[in-house]
């Protein structure tokens, strides 16, 4: 019927261009245009809720559409025994059929679910990027099309495929990335380095030197691009070549004289003379760096420039002798010449060494631990009798624990007279009616139902502490859900509220963000007020973690600087590589309170604050509570107080 008047209108109003005519035939052309879309989108609409049997409502703006897909298919999953994810079909096209309505909160619940349940699909990533898009979020979208392409370009399938040719199907792939956010972006070296060495793996040598080469031409002064050079070269036997990119990048990275490399020149002497002039520890000589002169030493050992290579191998025996690894670097200079009496006895001194001081020994992680000596003890305890239920929740895969990290945490709250209870089943009614204060600290997936019963509980007179950190991305619904956000945000720096020392001189964590009522930088609320002077807080110190937006009319209890700034990561392997600044709305805080319904909410944005923590090597405090010169066990009590009403 719409085509049938569309054909007349262009067959005889058109032409008679009388201008009330033609307005009036515009006017009926948009109806018949408008009807003709609606009609295809609803018409699409029914035929995904018939085909997925999906309840009539679903695309209406008061249906939980998430909450449905969730349910059903968890459901699936239980009768057949095994895990049923919902298919991407429907969940693509219910998102896309949201954001057709700008119900655009609907479809990004979706669209990061389909990411969580399918994270090796780079479509995924793309429909998310589109969606940033069309809410006019070009550095969100940057991301989400630049992590497209990593996850495609990781996808071990795609290497067995012979036909492809990665320069330029890598080329064309950043053009339209370029495109799509308005500006120039190449190939990430770090990526593109990635496939040529897969590529080598494979024995397809040729398509990584192209990629090799390409990486060189983009970044001609990096050490790592040139580096890169000289091992293809060596794969291919071609020594020369590969001393030579070598050496440029040795001089590169560590800013060497130009004609370093020569056969004229000493490099001990240089090195020895350069050094001396650094400022040692307490007045101690300091030494060229070990690992500097032996990366060095192989560099000459590949040009065969033997008696260079000799000197600094020998030159590290000297200034480390109980390090095992030079006597093995001494070890293959004299493998590359020949002499086999002085290679063993060499290897016999770094296996004599080894047991006692290997490098795997020396660099070994060990655990950050809770600091289980730090007082929790509270002079006079907020609570004598019928005390708070502080219920600290571990069911869903949390990083931090009451019996872990946050064990001086829950000692302190026993000791301020409250009972802390741990969770080790998911959220019930059952389960929240026995207590006052839920804590989660960091949690992994927290189910869309559970979400929902947690969230009425709170509006029924409820308190939350709910804790995040950098990268705690499964604790986002949550917080949405009760109108607070993080904008999937990975990490947050603020260089302004940052310092290197504490104010009694003491070097800290670079990453450290302080929060002090000397430089106003404290927010205003009961929580900081505390119910005297002793409770008064005056400084907090964060670390790092990642920027929270309250709800409107929420306090901002650590409220970030105007120049702090926000970073998404591209890819999660390479977290310092890959962080892209970005935009965010509202009062950025690392800490925020309100109401919500009868219930109180806070919100953490770094999570070792009101923790006390030991780091290796030698377990020293260097984040939490236990750190000297901050007011964070005052104001993990307050926090605490507030919630349970003890403080107004």
């Amino acid at each position: 019927m719409s085509w049938a008047i569309l054909t007349s209108i262009q067959q005889t109003d058109f032409q008679s261009r009388k201008p009330k005519q033609m307005k009036k035939n515009l006017l009926t052309l948009t109806a018949c245009l408008t009807i003709t879309v609606v009609y295809c989108q609803n018409g699409a609409e029914k035929e995904l809720i018939k085909k997925y049997d999906l309840p009539s409502s679903f695309f209406s703006p008061a249906y939980n559409a998430k909450e449905y897909i969730v349910t059903h298919y968890d459901s699936i999953s239980r009768s057949n025994g095994k895990n049923i994810l919902p298919p991407e079909d429907l969940v693509i096209k219910s998102a896309t059929f949201f954001m057709r309505k700008e119900m655009f909160d609907k479809a990004y619940w979706l669209l990061r679910m389909n990411i969580d349940n399918y994270p090796n699909n780079y479509i995924l990533y793309q429909q998310m990027a589109d969606y940033y898009k069309a809410k006019g979020d070009k550095d969100r979208s940057f991301v989400y099309y630049s992590k497209a392409l990593v996850v495609k370009y990781k996808e071990p399938s795609l290497f067995a495929d012979s036909l492809i040719k990665f320069d330029t199907e890598i080329i064309k792939d950043y053009d339209q990335l370029s495109k799509n956010i308005g500006r120039k972006t190449p190939p990430p070296q770090y990526l593109v380095r990635n496939i040529a060495n897969n590529l080598i793996r494979l024995n397809k040598k040729d398509k990584a030197m192209i990629l090799f080469k390409m990486n060189y031409e983009n970044n001609p002064e990096n050490s790592t691009a040139l580096d890169d050079m000289g091992d293809y070269y060596e794969n291919l036997g071609d020594s020369i070549k590969a001393f030579e990119y070598w050496a440029r990048a040795a001089s590169v990275q560590n800013k060497l004289p130009d004609n370093f490399f020569n056969a004229s020149f000493n490099p001990v002497n240089y090195l020895n003379s350069f050094y001396s002039k650094q400022p040692g520890v307490s007045g101690e000589k300091t030494f060229p760096p070990e690992q500097l002169v032996n990366w060095l030493g192989y560099v000459f050992l590949s040009g065969k420039m033997f008696d260079k290579a000799e000197m600094l191998f020998k030159l590290n025996i000297e200034n480390y002798p109980k390090s095992s690894n030079v006597f093995d670097s001494m070890a293959d200079y004299y493998e590359a010449t020949g002499n086999k009496e002085k290679e063993n006895e060499f290897r016999q001194q770094f296996e004599k060494l080894k047991p006692k001081n290997s490098s795997t020994q020396q660099n070994s992680p060990r655990e950050v631990i809770a600091d289980t000596a730090f007082d929790t003890q509270v002079a006079v305890p907020i609570c004598q009798i019928n005390c708070p239920v502080i219920l600290f929740d571990e069911a869903h895969n949390n990083y931090h624990k009451a019996t872990g990290r946050y064990k001086p945490f829950a000692r302190l709250m026993e000791n301020d007279g409250f009972r802390v209870i741990r969770s080790l089943t998911p959220f019930t009614k059952e389960l929240l009616g026995q207590a006052n204060v839920v804590v989660i600290a960091s949690p992994g997936a927290i189910n869309v139902a559970e979400i929902q019963i947690l969230k009425d509980w709170i509006q029924q007179g409820g308190s939350l502490l709910a804790i995040t950190d950098h990268d705690n991305f499964t604790i986002d619904e949550l917080l949405y859900s009760v109108g607070a956000e993080t904008q999937e945000i990975s990490i947050t720096l603020d260089s302004l509220h940052s310092s290197r020392y504490r104010p009694d001189g003491v070097t800290i964590n670079p990453g450290s963000i302080y929060f002090s009522e000397t430089d106003r930088s404290l927010g205003n609320h009961s929580i900081l007020r505390g119910r005297n002077d002793s409770e008064k807080i005056k400084r907090v110190q964060t670390f790092a973690g990642r920027t929270v937006v309250g709800p409107d009319g929420s306090s901002a209890l650590l409220p970030l600087s105007e120049s702090a700034i926000d970073f998404m990561v591209v890819d999660p392997a390479q977290p310092n590589i890959s962080r892209v600044a970005i935009k965010t709305k509202g009062l950025r805080t690392h800490g925020v309170a309100f109401n919500f319904g009868k219930g109180k909410v806070v919100v953490l944005g770094e999570a070792a604050m009101i923790t006390a923590q030991l780091w290796p090597p030698n377990y020293t405090p260097d984040a939490g509570m236990n750190v000297p010169g901050s007011d964070n066990k005052q104001f993990a009590l307050n926090i605490m107080r507030w919630l349970t009403g003890y403080l107004k």
